[in-house]
């Protein structure tokens, strides 16, 4: 069974994180980094399900991990980006905090 993403209830008044904003080359990119990692991730599967070596199958276990992170770092950067430019929100300060608790949940 799929996991539903989580719907984010905010009231109309609380700022919100910004929403994900690249140009269409970034995010073509992003969209290639994200089908390699499902090919690693498929592949880890496969080597589990064929019992490749423990050391093999954690090395492809780092890639992906790795390449998850740089794609977060990525994300991440826009947000900032997108949160500090002038005028783009009335509420700087309380989506800089957001990012900031994003940073301490997710790194």
């Amino acid at each position: 069974m799929a996991r539903q993403a989580r719907k984010k209830t905010t009231s109309s008044s609380a700022p919100q994180t910004a929403s994900f904003s690249c140009s269409a080359e970034e995010r073509r990119l992003l969209r290639n980094r994200l089908a390699k990692i499902a090919g690693q991730i498929a592949a880890v599967q496969r080597m589990i399900d064929e019992n490749e070596d423990c050391e093999l199958i954690l090395q492809q276990m780092a890639a992906a991990r790795a390449a998850m992170n740089r794609c977060f770092a990525f994300v991440l950067a826009r947000m900032v980006t997108h949160s500090i430019q002038p005028g783009a929100n009335r509420h700087r300060e309380e989506i800089l905090r957001s990012i900031a608790q994003l940073i301490e949940r997710y790194v």
